[in-house]
């Protein structure tokens, strides 16, 4: 069984009530009062919605993303597609996962998902899917299999397979193979800080989704804000300071 790479014992973790649905469909009812027809209509319009996505047990979130007959198949909801993870040509990909953190780049094409490793034929596949870090890119026809755990800062290249643990700051390519990161990939992660938070708007909050729970890394969060504060200030951007804070960061979640 795989190991995750979090602690949630940990003071610096506290659980992200934000993205539970029921509470959003509680704070736009009472939020409409001034209007009860409609907010009545918009809330029964969300039940209705919630008991769909309920109905298909929140397994598979199917999206069409470039071509009709092109599908991107996730068991994370959407919510945290569009708020914590950064993409780039979605189509073609499966993210099977139980555990992933935020601002990962999962590119077109690639494969996350539970083997038969230590399962039993009828045993349903939770709890032998992938556990992903923050700061996790996976190039195209990347293949993640099995009850593994990926750590954070790691990339994974062009059709490499993955099937045995990945530590921190690491570089995967061809079939399990493990590099120590170059200090010129660190960038990769400033990238995808730029897009989510000064390109794409996304919430400066870092969260791990963890078998439909949400926790918040406050951690992240806060360099999160600090990457804001530094790029809202064009003439003080400091990349290798951003980077010694991204490895501080990890330093920090031991």
């Amino acid at each position: 069984m795989n190991k995750s790479v979090y602690n949630f014992d940990l003071d610096y973790f506290k659980e992200y009530v934000e993205c539970d649905f029921s509470s959003v469909l509680k704070k736009i009812y009472i939020s409409s009062n001034n209007n009860r027809l409609k907010a009545y209509g918009r809330y029964q319009l969300l039940r209705f919605y919630r008991f769909i996505r309920g109905r298909i047990d929140l397994k598979y979130a199917l999206r069409s993303i470039a071509f009709s007959d092109t599908l991107s198949m996730s068991d994370l909801p959407v919510d945290f597609h569009k708020n914590f993870l950064a993409g780039s040509h979605l189509y073609g990909m499966t993210l099977s996962v139980d555990e992933i953190g935020s601002d990962c780049l999962i590119h077109q094409n690639t494969t996350f998902g539970a083997n038969m490793k230590g399962r039993l034929y009828n045993e349903k596949s939770d709890g032998f899917k992938p556990r992903l870090g923050h700061f996790v890119v996976a190039y195209p026809g990347a293949v993640v299999s099995g009850p593994i755990s990926i750590g954070h800062c790691v990339i994974i290249a062009a059709n490499a397979i993955v099937t045995k643990n990945v530590p921190n700051h690491s570089f995967v390519v061809g079939t399990n193979k493990i590099i120590t990161l170059r200090p010129e990939q660190y960038n990769i992660f400033l990238a995808i800080l730029n897009h989510m938070l000064i390109v794409g708007r996304r919430p400066p909050v870092g969260i791990v989704y963890l078998q439909g729970r949400y926790f918040e890394n406050i951690l992240l969060s806060k360099l999160k804000r600090n990457f804001l504060a530094q790029v809202s200030n064009k003439n003080s951007i400091d990349e290798d300071g951003l980077i010694k804070q991204i490895k501080s960061f990890v330093s920090d979640l031991g």
